[in-house]
């Protein structure tokens, strides 16, 4: 995620709340899991990035995903601190398969026909 301003390691450990409660009042026990409140603030409003392309690079043996930045309008922001977005245009996540990890995915998969694999 990328903001203007400072953010504490604990506060980006936890996802930002992207979605409303069905429920009428703002009760935010109702979710299984603790998301932290999207600042009011027009200053932190986060930069959105959209994911462009995505592929397996042989040489690194890693998946390459490219993000890059949705122009919107913004508010107006006052701060003396440097707007992001005129430096972070395009987000590049180099990750290396974990082995482990896609055996997890795979259990508990049911596929088309009704059976389960895995």
């Amino acid at each position: 995620m990328v903001v203007r301003g400072v953010m504490s390691p604990r506060d980006m450990e936890m996802p930002a709340r992207t979605f409303l409660n069905w429920y009428p009042r703002e009760d935010y026990r109702a979710y299984a899991f603790n998301t932290r409140p999207v600042s009011r603030i027009p200053c932190q409003k986060p930069f959105v990035y959209y994911l462009s392309a995505a592929r397996y690079d042989a040489t690194r043996r890693s998946t390459v995903t490219e993000y890059t930045r949705h122009h919107e309008t913004r508010p107006l922001c006052r701060w003396r601190m440097a707007d992001p977005s005129a430096f972070v245009d395009r987000i590049v996540v180099y990750k290396k398969p974990d082995p482990g990890s896609e055996k997890e995915l795979l259990q508990g998969v049911v596929i088309a026909g009704g059976e389960q694999q895995g």
